[in-house]
């Protein structure tokens, strides 16, 4: 089990994490979920970040695409299948690759 947990990288610190959770609970508009802050430590691993079916929208969107363009080698995987960014979270995302 040391070696598995040992190969754990977080790609994100906690205030960047901070971020995510607090414009995903904007977008939702829902005050913060314990479950989602504990399955955003878990997803967002070894220069990937997993919000699959997450429900993130466009203030999300926003926080993603500063995060990305601000470090280029920070993320190299990311992952927003069935969510809620539509076309304008797109155009936001888009700049950052």
């Amino acid at each position: 089990m040391n070696n598995v947990c040992q190969n754990i990288i977080q790609t994100l610190d906690d205030e960047t994490l901070r971020l995510i959770f607090d414009s995903r609970c904007e977008d939702l508009k829902i005050k913060g979920n314990q479950r989602f802050w504990s399955v955003l430590n878990r997803t967002c691993v070894n220069r990937k970040i997993n919000l699959r079916e997450m429900n993130i929208g466009i203030k999300t969107a926003k926080i993603l695409a500063t995060i990305l363009t601000s470090d280029v080698d920070l993320v190299a995987h990311l992952d927003l299948a069935k969510n809620l960014i539509g076309d304008k979270g797109v155009e936001i995302l888009a700049p950052a690759f």
